[in-house]
């Protein structure tokens, strides 16, 4: 008989309307303004985009689609509680995610995203393959749960592949 371990989840439904806010605000600076570097926006594309929530199993937050149902972009989001200082300027992330993020936009053939909130604005990264090569990946994450499954290999990504969708300090519910 093979034994199996489940890891936990710890996501909270707070966690999830983080997310959702990092989300439409990205939809909405997206949708205003055609200048954001590596926009999926097209001058003449459609005025509505929703966000489809994926289940747990897919590993990424949001697909974005058309009103006819086309996938245009793929999400993952993020909040964290300090600023780019605290990391010396680099953002760990999940290397697990980020490969899933490639992996979708390969499907579908569309970008993908890393959103994240800091406490000096809202920044996203549009994930692409050379950033595996140009970033350190080490072991790393949350020690304060005591559980040996929080740390994972990441990749710590220099703030100057990152742009900026909301400056200032960003004091939004959630």
């Amino acid at each position: 008989m093979k034994v199996t371990s489940v890891l936990p989840v710890y996501e909270k439904q707070n966690d999830r309307i983080r997310q959702r806010i990092i989300a439409d605000r990205f939809i909405e600076a997206m949708k205003t303004d055609l200048n954001l570097p590596n926009s999926f926006r097209h001058p003449f594309s459609e005025k509505n985009w929703n966000l489809i929530d994926c289940p747990y199993k897919y590993v990424n937050d949001y697909f974005v689609t058309t009103d006819y149902h086309k996938v245009i972009a793929v999400l993952e989001c993020k909040w964290y509680w300090k600023e780019w200082r605290d990391y010396n300027y680099l953002q760990p992330i999940s290397l697990h995610k980020l490969k899933h993020l490639l992996d979708w936009s390969e499907l579908f053939n569309v970008p993908s995203y890393m959103l994240i909130r800091n406490r000096d604005g809202l920044y996203y990264l549009p994930v692409e393959e050379h950033l595996f090569t140009k970033n350190e990946v080490k072991y790393y994450g949350r020690v304060d749960r005591g559980n040996p499954n929080d740390l994972e290999p990441m990749i710590f990504i220099e703030e100057r592949y990152w742009y900026p969708y909301v400056n200032g300090m960003v004091n939004i519910d959630g």
